[in-house]
């Protein structure tokens, strides 16, 4: 069954909100009824879906982890998820009934996945460990700057351990109706919000994935005490760029932790 949670107030007129669901259900829905394979859910192809993706999901769950997808289409991000060692609860929310409605069918027999019907910026949603959302940011809409730093700011605060995002920092050729915003502006909008934050755009062309992370989760003891070995001269900052690897093994960090020590 289609869940329909209540709404509550927000930020956005009555109208505007009305407006933007509009036409995002019509996007979607001539997409859904038009277009191949990933594509029909907005991505370009299926190459773009599965980079974004792939850079999203560097991140270490720990069993009993939930998440919330928002803007999942057809619940593609769940079967990686569940690859990268997720078995928590699954939280999919998207405008399209139809995409729900599929979503729900597909994936039937995973006992810890709901999907959900609506705006994010509008439902109750509980908070989660985990919320992704991929291709949220995609399509212009109007004041495209400002929902985007407004819901930045409000899935953030439904995130109890990390936000994942991503976005066009260029915009692809021939297609205006995509929205882009640069790397200075997604730094700054991480730095206002968490002094925990990674930003990557090395993996494809004019795109980018931001991490957004809260402190008990990033600066965790094993952290604490690389921080204060490297404070005290007993790791060399120069072993962390010449053996990352083996540094992160004897100290029990991830990679990801690594790095943002590296790039602080």
């Amino acid at each position: 069954m289609v869940k329909y949670p209540y709404f509550t107030g927000g930020n956005f007129s009555i109208h505007r909100l009305q407006f933007t669901i509009y036409n995002f259900l019509s996007k979607y829905t001539r997409l859904a009824k038009t277009a191949p394979g990933a594509s029909r859910v907005g991505w370009l192809d299926e190459l773009q879906q599965q980079a974004q993706f792939e850079a999203m999901l560097t991140l270490n769950f720990a069993a009993g982890d939930s998440a919330l997808d928002v803007g999942c289409g057809v619940g593609d991000l769940l079967p990686l998820l569940t690859a990268g060692g997720f078995n928590g609860s699954y939280t999919g929310v998207d405008l399209l009934p139809a995409f729900i409605a599929e979503a729900q069918t597909r994936f039937a027999d995973y006992p810890n996945a709901q999907f959900i019907v609506g705006n994010a910026a509008r439902l109750a949603l509980s908070p989660h460990d985990f919320v992704f959302a991929s291709g949220l940011f995609d399509y212009k809409i109007k004041d495209s700057r400002t929902h985007w730093e407004t819901m930045v700011a409000e899935l953030f605060g439904l995130a109890r351990k990390a936000l994942v995002w991503n976005g066009y920092s260029q915009e692809p050729a021939g297609r205006d109706d995509m929205w882009a915003v640069d790397a200075a502006h997604v730094a700054a909008l991480c730095q206002r919000l968490s002094p925990f934050w990674q930003l990557r755009s090395d993996y494809a062309p004019g795109h980018y994935t931001a991490f957004l992370f809260k402190r008990d989760y990033w600066l965790t003891p094993a952290l604490q005490t690389l921080i204060g070995h490297l404070f005290l001269n007993r790791v060399s900052p120069a072993a962390l760029k010449t053996n990352p690897q083996s540094i992160a093994q004897r100290y029990d960090v991830t990679m990801q932790q690594l790095n943002l020590v590296t790039e602080g």
